[in-house]
């Protein structure tokens, strides 16, 4: 679709508010894959000796007995913190129940962690595998795994728009991408949309050294007003201000983000407010999030601007893309804009229709350890390389 023709034509779009997220994907958890040399992509804030070490451990649940999740994050110099979570991995068995900090440091080939009370105590070895001492069958290791976003490399659907595939940046303003192809934070949408599903892929920096909103810090601003938080809040408990919150304003219900330099999805769906003749709001906008495949906003009521986004009102405002200082990077970036009629008029969408029938398509095999078998990235499923929209 030509850019010419954009503005005009969606500007003016509507659907009414309604059920618009798969729920499906969130009892699936995500795919799971090898992890490689890939994930480590340079960026400003390379990998470091202990970035091999950070990461996500999981035992599965046999015969009865409890699965455990680890996330190690890295705090530079060889220290480390780290999550234990009784069930698994988040969206991927972990109860939400049962959480144990832990803090530690490396030393030699091994890593070992403890709450501050030593009660649990964890040791991982040579960033493959951990233990956890105390508990049944504690002899049963923990194995290091890589995940992956089912929607990852999720294609447009036809007639869809598409606003960035590494190929040219004539849908934003003062864009600047990398050698990689990669699309820079800093910039905006030149057209405007009211009502859409948009796809789109990010990577936070490895930033160890760096805490809180100074770690891996972006956000995309639904019309300049909404802030839908990007952050490298790997290992945290999701807070308001974390990855997949409506910042400042609702956390997300589990928090899906994986370790910096990993790339991830943000399928979002978001139907804009609605004002009479005299600029008089009649209806609050509603935000759908899927991070990673997972539902973490399902149509939430957003009853006022966030953060430091523009005052509401009723005129249409460019998708922003902020630049908090941090190198975060965006690929694969697709919208769907919903509904067909002017505003007030009630009309479907079958292309926002097919994206939720292809997001719900998707199945996820089972967890992959790292080193475990050799298998091509696109091999894995198909859905890593895409899955056609049906």
């Amino acid at each position: 679709m030509q850019l010419s023709s954009i503005q005009s034509r969606c500007a003016t779009q509507y659907l009414p508010h309604g059920p618009v997220m798969p729920r499906g994907l969130a009892a699936i958890g995500l795919l799971v894959w090898l992890v490689s040399s890939s994930v480590a992509a340079e960026t400003s804030c390379g990998p470091d000796e202990d970035f091999a070490w950070q990461g996500e451990y999981v035992r599965e649940s046999a015969q009865g007995k409890r699965g455990w999740g680890l996330q190690v994050v890295a705090l530079g110099g060889g220290q480390f913190r780290a999550a234990l979570l009784s069930g698994g991995l988040p969206g991927y068995g972990a109860d939400q129940v049962t959480r144990i900090d832990l803090t530690g440091q490396k030393e030699g080939q091994s890593l070992s962690l403890a709450s501050a009370n030593r009660k649990w105590e964890v040791v991982v070895h040579e960033g493959k595998t951990a233990t956890i001492s105390g508990v049944t069958d504690s002899e049963r290791p923990l194995h290091k795994v890589g995940r992956a976003s089912p929607t990852m490399h999720a294609p447009p659907p036809p007639g869809s728009i598409v606003l960035f595939d590494g190929r040219g940046t004539d849908a934003f303003r003062d864009a600047k991408t990398t050698s990689e192809g990669w699309l820079e934070s800093g910039t905006e949408l030149i057209p405007v949309f009211r009502d859409f599903t948009m796809h789109l892929e990010f990577m936070t920096p490895y930033m160890p050294h760096a805490s809180s909103q100074g770690r891996g810090n972006s956000g995309v601003y639904i019309q300049g007003r909404y802030e839908v938080q990007i952050l490298d809040s790997f290992g945290s408990s999701g807070n308001f201000n974390e990855c997949g919150a409506l910042y400042r304003y609702q956390k997300p219900s589990i928090s899906m983000c994986l370790p910096p330099l990993t790339w991830q999805t943000y399928d979002i769906t978001f139907f804009a407010p609605r004002y009479d003749r005299c600029g008089c709001k009649r209806s609050h906008a509603t935000i759908s999030l899927l991070h990673n495949g997972i539902t973490v906003h399902d149509r939430l009521c957003v009853t006022r601007k966030t953060g430091a986004g523009e005052a509401e009102g009723p005129d249409l405002l460019p998708i922003r893309f902020q630049d908090h200082g941090n190198p975060v990077r965006f690929r694969n970036i697709w919208l769907v804009a919903r509904g067909g009629g002017p505003a007030g008029h009630s009309s479907s969408n079958p292309l926002a229709s097919a994206a939720s029938r292809s997001l719900r398509s998707l199945e996820v095999p089972r967890l992959i350890e790292v080193g475990r078998g050799a298998a091509p990235f696109a091999q894995l499923s198909p859905a890593l390389s895409g899955v056609p929209f049906r």
